[in-house]
């Protein structure tokens, strides 16, 4: 769990201008990552870049599963560069903790 913090936390700029968030929080919801009322929270934001990330905040604070269910929904709606991003990310900071 403490690599996908750090990884959430390394890329959090990035995922903040990043995500296309509309249909990334609706298959998160409807998969039970996040809850209804979660939802509401992020889309009240008003800045696209607030309610990123406001998502990546709630991800930090859920389990691996959770983690594994945003990197299935970056997929499922064609965001396959930003998965691959935080793959990349957390196998670095996975070998970094080796060193």
């Amino acid at each position: 769990m403490e690599t996908v913090v750090k990884t959430l936390e390394r890329c959090y700029s990035d995922l903040s201008t990043r995500l296309q968030y509309l249909e990334l929080v609706t298959r998160l919801q409807s998969a039970g990552t996040i809850t209804f009322i979660e939802r509401q929270i992020i889309e009240a934001e008003t800045m696209d870049f607030k309610k990123n990330g406001k998502l990546v905040e709630l991800l930090m604070r859920k389990n691996v599963a959770a983690f594994e269910s945003f990197l299935s929904a970056l997929s499922e709606t064609g965001q396959d560069h930003i998965r691959t991003y935080l793959i990349e990310t957390g196998q670095a900071i996975e070998a970094e903790s080796l060193r």
